[in-house]
């Protein structure tokens, strides 16, 4: 044997303990048992056909009770579903066992076939289908997988409100047209809080937002993940029809630029003309600042302390307006 192939062949069984390990891993996790594998007997190695010997690494194993033989092939690239839907019948009559070819991956357009097809297939840490042992296991994908660390704007919202407005005891449906936002808008929203354990389940078969605390509490449980509502600042010449002024407080300093600011939500943005030197301030927040201004002409405290939290002009009215809302 040359020195050529002898590494050849030691990079083939160190490929081959590599994808058998992985494989014991994910059987593992999936169905609780443990396999192990070992070398087909020199009786079954000699009913298997050249032709597939040389595109197959076979390994004997037993699954769920039943003994099998796993099949990975040296080459996926030319390997159609009708090439290996024959390849394993003649796997399984040459054998007298159940056959299970493994992949790292399969097409998505193709794994359908196969499963018409039935043939008994494995794609390590991602799905397991195998009639002749009446398994169909795949990977299932994460709960909440489209929810991110950062806060939503609306859940951010849906806090201040229920400090700032009324106490929320809603459905998704009464969410959204308080706030005209869509269902998946607002499902993610609810759903953040509920990640963060924010909210309590609700009983009856129409579920509905409320939160585990109120008031002072709620802020001081909520204020880690409250961020500034602000996305970005235009300049223009023409106060928007519906924007708020962000003077909430005649007592503490203002500087003059931000005697002329006001806050807009984006989907206002449309109705203003920027221009670089226009004398009007706008800034344009991440959620819609009306409802929670209620009637007043100015954005809400807690939302214009959340933009300016740096400064110290504004800590005494927060508090001010923690300690009314215990009262």
């Amino acid at each position: 044997m040359t020195l050529l192939l002898q590494i050849i062949l030691s990079e083939t069984e160190v490929m081959l303990q590599s994808k058998i390990q992985a494989l014991k891993k994910y059987i593992s996790s999936f169905l609780n048992e443990k396999i192990s594998c070992s070398s087909l007997s020199s009786a079954l190695g000699k009913q298997i056909p050249v032709v597939l010997k040389d595109k197959y690494e076979c390994t004997a194993t037993a699954l769920l009770g039943v003994d099998v033989v796993l099949c990975f092939p040296k080459e996926t690239d030319s390997l159609t579903p009708a090439k290996l839907q024959n390849h394993m019948q003649l796997f399984a009559s040459k054998l007298g066992m159940p056959c299970i070819v493994v992949m790292d991956d399969i097409p998505s357009y193709n794994i359908q076939r196969i499963i018409v097809q039935r043939i008994n297939f494995i794609i390590t840490d991602k799905q397991m289908f195998a009639p002749s042992l009446l398994l169909d296991l795949r990977k299932m994908p994460k709960p909440n997988k489209d929810i991110k660390e950062d806060i939503p704007p609306l859940a951010q919202c849906l806090i201040l409100y229920n400090i700032e407005i009324e106490i929320l005891c809603h459905t998704i449906n009464e969410i959204m047209d308080i706030f005209n936002a869509s269902y998946s808008t607002t499902n993610r929203a609810v759903r953040w809080l509920q990640s963060k354990n924010l909210t309590i389940s609700s009983k009856g078969k129409e579920k509905k937002l409320q939160f585990a605390k109120q008031g002072r509490d709620l802020w001081e449980a909520s204020i880690i993940y409250l961020t500034t509502p602000i996305e970005k600042v235009v300049y223009t010449n023409t106060i928007p029809s519906k924007a708020l002024s962000t003077v909430i407080s005649v007592g503490s300093e203002v500087e003059p630029v931000e005697v002329n600011c006001y806050a807009v939500c984006k989907d206002d943005l449309k109705d203003i003309t920027i221009s670089e030197t226009g004398r009007f301030k706008i800034e344009v927040w991440k959620y819609n600042p009306v409802p929670l201004a209620g009637l007043k002409k100015h954005v809400d405290k807690l939302s214009r302390y959340l933009s300016i939290r740096d400064k110290e002009d504004m800590n005494d009215d927060i508090e001010d307006l923690l300690i009314n809302l215990e009262q």
